[in-house]
């Protein structure tokens, strides 16, 4: 089923999936390692929306920045993990536009790593040249099969149905994709979990609506769908 595939529209979080495939991608490549501390710096502790509330020098592995990205959809998190990968969130976003070519996704450009509109971002780190990040249904779904395929351990992450960031923190980051085959013993959540479902990203600005790429697995079979704009 294709319905406006081709159309691109703000995809809000779901841009993190382009920074989790290339985050996945250099420790592959051995750049660093999921234990490497990350120092958080002034834009991401002033980076708002979903967020963990991390404050400048704050540090914590890539792999607990990466859960919180993954799980959370924490922008703060996010942008901490671009500055950490390429010095500064814009070269980040360089490699997120080069990369989007690369695969073919013939619509997607990205302003900054989370998906945040340009306006809502901390004033000193948006980006010079005009536009938002858009990206159509269709390069979504490409995004998501080279997520799938390049790095097929996604789901160690995606998966996750809750995960406490901080030993003091009260409550748990709960994963915003309620669809997860993993939320089927959770009382909240059974009604929604959709059995092979361990993946990949939800996304919601009030400019983009709810946006969905999901991925699941029955009988040897793997689908991607990608809702936007609902």
């Amino acid at each position: 089923l294709s319905v406006n595939a081709d159309e691109p529209l703000p995809p809000a979080s779901m841009t993190k999936m382009m920074t989790e495939y290339l985050i996945a991608d250099m420790i592959k490549k051995g750049k660093f390692k999921w234990d490497d501390v990350v120092t958080v710096g002034d834009n991401a502790s002033k980076t708002i929306g979903s967020r963990i509330f991390l404050d400048a020098n704050d540090q914590h592995t890539v792999r607990e920045l990466y859960i919180a990205m993954a799980v959370g959809s924490a922008n703060d998190a996010t942008v901490a993990l671009a500055e950490y990968a390429a010095g500064s969130e814009q070269e980040f976003v360089k490699l997120m536009n080069e990369t989007a070519k690369k695969f073919g996704m013939k619509t997607a450009h990205f302003i900054n790593s989370t998906g945040l509109d340009r306006a809502d971002m901390p004033e000193k780190y948006r980006p010079s040249a005009e536009g938002e990040t858009v990206m159509s249904a269709m390069d979504a779904a490409i995004l998501g099969k080279h997520i799938v395929l390049d790095h097929p351990d996604f789901a160690e992450f995606t998966a996750i149905q809750s995960y406490k960031f901080r030993p003091r923190d009260k409550n748990p980051i709960i994963n915003w994709n309620w669809m997860l085959e993993t939320n089927k013993d959770i009382p909240n959540f059974k009604a929604y979990a959709y059995p092979g479902l361990d993946g990949l990203k939800t996304g919601h600005t009030n400019n983009a609506g709810n946006c969905f790429t999901g991925t699941a697995e029955r009988d040897g079979m793997r689908l991607i769908s990608v809702v936007m704009g609902t």
